[in-house]
């Protein structure tokens, strides 16, 4: 009996594994007994076992070609006779249809059928998979004709009002959450979101229960401008509840087109394309699928080096190598990253240094890597932070391959140790030249090997027309200003903050004692930062927190002393959340500031009234003010994944409690 004739026969007995309500988030398509993909999997009529313990069809028929004329299900040792005896396992016609060819674990949600979801399972997979919000993933996750929203989110529809389209007629994008940069199984917008760049699912929802677990925090719950999260993507002022995750999925909308596509595209693709073709029709691919070649440029450059091309295709052939380099890459990068590596990331990324993009096919970066050897760059003294190009002798880039180029040499050299059979052989990292302690063959890709350094791909994402034509893609990382950036966007005290405050704020007028910087008496404050650890909350200028955090190899491990106060009178500052804050109050109040006041004795400001007075001796009261809550993960993190949104004015919330209150 042929396998074809068998599955003739099996596929005229109906399904009697009914997954409308099956979900497992690693469910494989392939025997893990022997590694090896079912050919076509089914179950025996008299089996018990559902979920995912199949039996391979073509195991069974080889039994009945063999003397016994019989099969024996390897799960529970049930006896078959007939081939009529199995019947079809019901989402496997479902995967053949929706998935590639080369798909071998995908996820089930509720009996929807997604990507596989490479994440930490108990923070990203389980909340997703609840019983509290079933119903509305359920509900999300259908897709309908007749919901407007739906077809409004779909990505070829927002293609046509991207200007890029119409004067390149091709649109090129990563799957990338705008989160936190990993890669995306399920996108999902706002309902008003009108850009391609979506969310990853499982990233919202985690999000909001961590919000939803600093609103125990009484000062929050007052608050309605710390329950929202703005859309991370530049000009959107879409607005995320964050309140209840029932309230956030309702304000969500799934790109049924982008899913189908990414589950659809070559595993471990990162890369999509936008075509509009000649008769305007616009086609939304990956782009392996889409190249002419079906070959990843950074994959194919490293198999065509001379030095690797013979050995490798001894080894493997292409497809199977780009396959494995893929998979492990989305991994890699979807992996949270260990505590050391996220202590290795803090340590440069506030400072000033120099990044070499340039990988080993001399190709530029796009997804920098390295391993966890790999020693952090050294910043650049104060003076020579204006230096345009680094100096050979004292100033060394910090080296960076592409994710795949990493990937493809560790499987290449992996798979040669295993063959050859060199047990007690070690990995050197080609960037850094340190060597691992376990043996090649031990390895695992995991992210205690390798890491994807999202910090600074997303530093890089504004400069890359610009890194492209510098000498070996050198990046100028000025981690200086993407520190004040977030004390401007993030850590920050405003005119809102303030005039929520009913400790001093009753008739909306500040005071300040001096226009000059606490530690430097010549210096006029710019940039100012408010000291919350100390009792008279002195102000100073950044670039003084920056030398002396600069100092301490930007870490808090002993505190830093920023005041020159008595004890008594001033802590240590052990972080930056909740103890520094940049003054907007004071840019605000100093920007009114008439030209002939010197403000010898301070000055206040009404903020209601947009009035500056310049104070007289002993009019100067001190003013003690409440630090604002600041809602987003805490410093050590990734990477700042959402900034809180602060409403300006008292009509735009008003504006977003009345949206809510419809929507619920």
């Amino acid at each position: 009996m042929l396998l074809h004739h068998a599955i003739r026969i099996v596929e005229k007995n109906q399904p009697i594994n009914d997954s409308s309500n099956l979900t497992n988030l690693d469910f494989k398509l392939f025997n893990q007994t022997t590694g090896k993909k079912y050919d076509y999997p089914v179950f025996g009529k008299q089996c018990n076992h559902f979920g995912d313990k199949f039996i391979d069809l073509q195991n069974a028929v080889d039994g009945f070609n063999s003397q016994e004329r019989q099969y024996q299900c390897p799960h529970c040792d049930q006896i078959y006779k007939e081939i009529s005896d199995f019947t079809p396992h019901d989402l496997f016609k479902k995967i053949q249809n929706e998935f590639h060819p080369q798909t071998n674990t995908i996820s089930i949600v509720h009996g929807i059928l997604v990507s596989h979801i490479k994440r930490n399972k108990k923070r990203f997979g389980d909340p997703l998979i609840s019983d509290k919000i079933k119903n509305s993933i359920i509900d999300l996750l259908t897709q309908r004709e007749d919901d407007p929203f739906q077809k409004a989110s779909q990505s070829t529809t927002l293609a046509q009002l991207d200007q890029r389209l119409k004067t390149e007629f091709q649109i090129q994008f990563q799957s990338m959450c705008l989160l936190d940069n990993v890669n995306i199984n399920i996108p999902v917008r706002h309902k008003d979101c009108k850009h391609i760049q979506a969310y990853e699912l499982t990233s919202l929802i985690s999000y909001q229960i961590e919000n939803y677990r600093d609103q125990k925090n009484n000062q929050l719950k007052q608050r309605d401008t710390v329950r929202y999260l703005k859309c991370q993507q530049s000009g959107c002022h879409s607005i995320f509840p964050l309140y209840s995750e029932i309230d956030l999925i309702n304000s969500l909308v799934v790109d049924f087109q982008f899913l189908q596509t990414i589950k659809k595209a070559y595993p471990g693709n990162q890369l999509y394309i936008i075509n509009k073709t000649i008769n305007n029709e616009i086609l939304l691919t990956d782009w392996i699928s889409n190249s002419t070649n079906t070959k990843d440029k950074f994959i194919y450059q490293y198999w065509a080096q001379k030095e690797n091309k013979i050995e490798l295709e001894k080894l493997f052939s292409y497809d199977e190598f780009q396959r494995n380099v893929l998979e492990k890459m989305a991994t890699i990068m979807n992996l949270e990253q260990p505590k050391a590596i996220k202590e290795k990331i803090n340590q440069y990324k506030n400072s000033i240094c120099w990044m070499k993009l340039k990988d080993y096919s001399n190709q530029m970066v796009e997804y920098p890597t390295r391993c966890v050897n790999c020693p952090i760059p050294k910043p650049l003294g104060e003076k020579q932070q204006d230096i345009i190009e680094p100096q050979q002798d004292n100033i060394k880039p910090l080296n960076n391959w592409d994710i795949r180029t990493f990937i493809a040499y560790i499987i290449h050299k992996k798979k040669k140790a295993e063959v050859k059979k060199q047990n007690t052989e070690k990995l050197k990292c080609p960037l850094c030249e340190n060597e691992f302690k376990k043996n090649l063959v031990q390895m695992q890709f995991n992210n205690e090997l390798i890491f994807y350094d999202a910090q600074l791909y997303q530093k890089m994402q504004n400069r890359l027309s610009d890194i492209k034509y510098e000498p070996d893609n050198l990046f100028e990382y000025r981690g200086k200003d993407y520190l004040l950036e977030n004390f401007k966007n993030l850590w920050k005290y405003s005119v809102e903050d303030f005039l929520n405050d009913e400790n001093v704020s009753e008739n909306g007028k500040i005071q300040y004692k001096t226009i000059k910087c606490h530690n430097f008496r010549d210096l006029y404050l710019k940039n100012p930062l408010i000291n919350f650890k100390c009792k008279n909350q002195i102000r100073f200028n950044f670039d003084y927190f920056y030398k002396k955090f600069q100092e301490n190899n930007f870490q808090f491990k002993n505190g830093i002393k920023l005041c020159q106060c008595q004890e008594t009178e001033c802590e240590l500052v052990t972080e930056i959340e909740g103890q520094l804050y940049y003054d907007h109050v004071y840019n605000e109040a100093y920007k009114n500031k008439p030209t002939h006041c010197n403000c010898d004795q301070g000055f206040e400001y009404d903020l209601k009234n947009k009035k500056f007075r310049e104070l007289k001796q002993g009019e100067y009261v001190m003013m003690k003010l409440i630090a604002p809550i600041v809602r987003h993960f805490k410093e050590d993190e990734q990477l700042e994944r959402g900034l809180s949104f602060k409403y300006q004015q008292q009509g735009q919330r008003q504006q977003i409690r009345q949206q809510s209150i419809m929507e619920q």
